[in-house]
């Protein structure tokens, strides 16, 4: 053994061992505590393979902490948002739900991936199990490559970007909506562009698009060499699109650069680049390793900035917005001398139009899955030299000072001063936010006015919603640790999308409460009860919950809506009394059916769920059902 090795085991051995050890930094007992983890997904797998429903959990396991996924989970990847199970069915060949059961994103899955995928994940330690609350994935987080456009192939969909071996850096846009190109053949959908929002665009958010056509020999009209106009026969770097003057939709657009259309990437242009490495359709297994296999390998890009800057005539529509920065404090209770309440705000991004403010809401999500928007306030827009920095960049930082976003004698709007919510604060922390160009009073000008809401879904540019920009939040602070104090819980109890459900996922799967809860508070404090489960899925209801200790029997009677021979329930992992978690598949968990929708449970051997007032017990069925967490009604000896 290397001697410096020995020393520092043997310090560690005597330091474990002695008595007079002070664990002062531990929390109480019962109380559970917070995690941040960042790194490789080591491992994942999918509670019953899939078989539960839409809504199923499962395990995951990065840097050496084996964390449960529970159900009703949402994972968030750059563009998207799907379940747990969602995240499996859509892997591509050979993995999936429909290939070998893999996710194809964890360096355990063989066959193994073509690259590592990065999982952010944040939750709470309850009683020595690690549950996941919030979960990311991502080929890596800060992933991007830059570049010039040295070449482009309108037959492929492919840009090619300079390398200094001199090849070219292979970039596709994963897009098989052919929103910003021609539709390809996803190699990964997990990994695909935002449909509705500029993911693929100019540093101030205007959309662009890839020809599907060579122009030099026929325009693509989505994507005309109209809207790259030159000076010199060069590409103009800045430039502002032709003044229409209907501003709240041209009815005869057409005069380039035209505000109605993407902009198309030209050989020359500076671009960053970010999203997943994979390989030619040559077997057909676009992602499958290892590294560095026999294939050609390219980027599959799911977001794209150009270093060009498109800008959209004053006070005329459609205009366009993004935004790059979400940072949102979750609040909670600080406690003095033990924990710091966390209530930091920021977001930051573009917009095509500097004379117009920018109108900042919450997307609130009920446990019916409605959509409401919570004011947040406004803010200005940089106007650019000589009074600005850099035009149609717009910083939402709080604490705001000014009663409204103000405006100078000469009409242009500040940008450094910001109305705060109407309510006051921005909590509850909700999963999205929205950005919107205001609208310009009496339909010209540029004087800010109230927020301007879309009575109808308004898209332009093909497809692409103008206007705003709705994404998920990607970062929240939860309450911090003072320095020789316990770690603090995260408040997940605070966001009513985890606690009491509502949130949808891309492919349309209503998630319900998280189970198991990654907490020791009650969910749900909201007086409306939170769904059942998905979408349009049967209500299950356990009417009775009795644990026998002496012979370990677990007796559970439940009910389920919709009476049907063809619907199956089954009892999910659950907590034990002494923090465990069990899976009672092990023993049989599928219920008998009694009849006129009544089911039954009866097992011996289980060990006793976590007592009340924990809810650790939860029923599903095989048609995307689930009941509400739930207490032991009863314990005898």
């Amino acid at each position: 053994m290397n001697r410096c090795i020995a020393r520092m085991f043997t310090a560690v051995v005597a330091f474990a061992a002695s008595a007079s050890v002070a664990w002062a930094q531990l929390p109480p007992p019962g109380q559970a505590f917070q995690f941040d983890i960042t790194g490789y997904l080591q491992e994942a797998t999918l509670d019953g393979g899939g078989a539960a429903g839409p809504l199923a959990g499962g395990l995951l396991k990065v840097n050496g902490h084996l964390i449960t996924v529970p159900k009703n989970t949402i994972v968030v990847f750059p563009a998207n948002q799907l379940t747990w199970q969602e995240t499996f069915a859509q892997a591509p060949s050979p993995y999936g739900t429909s290939g070998n059961g893999k996710s194809g994103l964890a360096l355990a899955d063989i066959p193994a991936p073509l690259t590592n995928y990065e999982a952010h994940v944040q939750g709470n330690v309850v009683n020595g199990v690690w549950i996941a609350g919030l979960v990311q994935i991502s080929q890596q987080s800060l992933n991007s490559g830059q570049g010039y456009i040295t070449a482009i192939d309108y037959t492929l969909g492919e840009m090619g970007i300079a390398n200094s071996d001199g090849t070219s850096v292979r970039v596709q846009i994963n897009d098989p909506f052919g929103r910003f190109g021609r539709a390809v053949v996803s190699p990964d959908r997990r990994f695909v562009v935002d449909p509705d929002n500029p993911t693929i665009a100019s540093a101030t958010g205007y959309p662009m698009c890839l020809p599907r056509t060579n122009p030099a020999i026929s325009d693509d009209p989505l994507c005309p060499q109209g809207n790259r106009p030159k000076s010199g026969g060069v590409f103009l770097g800045t430039f502002t699109t032709n003044n229409l003057t209907n501003v709240n939709f041209p009815a005869s657009p057409g005069v380039f650069p035209d505000s109605t259309k993407q902009a198309p990437f030209e050989v020359g242009d500076y671009v960053t680049y970010a999203g997943t490495l994979v390989q030619d359709f040559t077997p057909a297994q676009p992602t499958v390793g290892p590294w560095p296999g026999t294939a050609r390998t390219y980027i599959s890009a799911h977001t794209i900035t150009n270093n060009i800057a498109i800008y959209t005539w004053p006070g005329s529509n459609p205009a366009y917005i993004t935004t790059g920065v979400f940072l949102l404090g979750t609040g909670g209770n600080t406690v003095i001398g033990a924990a710091e309440a966390t209530v930091r705000t920021r977001f930051e991004g573009f917009t095509t139009d500097s004379s117009r403010s920018v109108h900042l809401y919450a997307i609130d999500f009920a446990p019916d899955g409605t959509i409401s928007d919570r004011d947040w306030g406004t803010i200005g827009v940089d106007p650019g030299p000589p009074n600005g920095a850099v035009k149609g960049r717009w910083r939402f930082r709080p604490p705001c000072t000014a009663v409204a976003a103000t405006t100078t004698t000469a009409g242009t709007v500040t940008d450094k001063d910001c109305s705060p919510p109407a309510t006051g604060v921005f909590l509850p922390a909700p999963r999205e936010m929205r950005a919107i160009i205001e609208q310009p009073a009496n339909g010209a000008g540029t004087a800010p006015v109230l927020a301007w809401l879309f009575g109808a879904t308004r898209t332009s540019a093909n497809g692409i919603i103008w206007g705003q920009y709705h994404a998920p939040i990607t970062e929240y602070l939860f309450p911090e640790q003072i320095i020789g104090s316990p770690v603090p819980p995260a408040n997940f109890e605070s966001l009513p999308f985890l606690a009491c459900g509502g949130y949808t996922s891309t492919a349309g799967t209503l998630a319900g409460v998280l189970n198991p809860w990654p907490g020791t508070t009650t969910p749900c404090t909201d007086s409306t009860p939170p769904p059942p489960g998905g979408a349009g899925s049967d209500v299950i209801t356990i009417t009775s919950a009795e644990y026998r200790i002496s012979k370990q029997r677990l007796i559970i009677q439940a009910s389920d809506s919709v009476v049907s021979p063809g619907v199956v329930l089954s009892l999910a992992k659950y907590v034990t009394t002494t923090g465990v978690l069990f899976d009672p598949a092990v023993l049989g968990n599928v219920f008998v059916n009694q009849g006129a929708g009544v089911y039954l449970l009866d097992i011996v051997g289980a060990p006793e769920p976590a007592i009340p007032p924990a809810t650790p017990l939860d029923v599903f069925s095989n048609t995307g059902g689930n009941s509400l967490n739930f207490s032991l009604t009863r314990i005898r000896q």
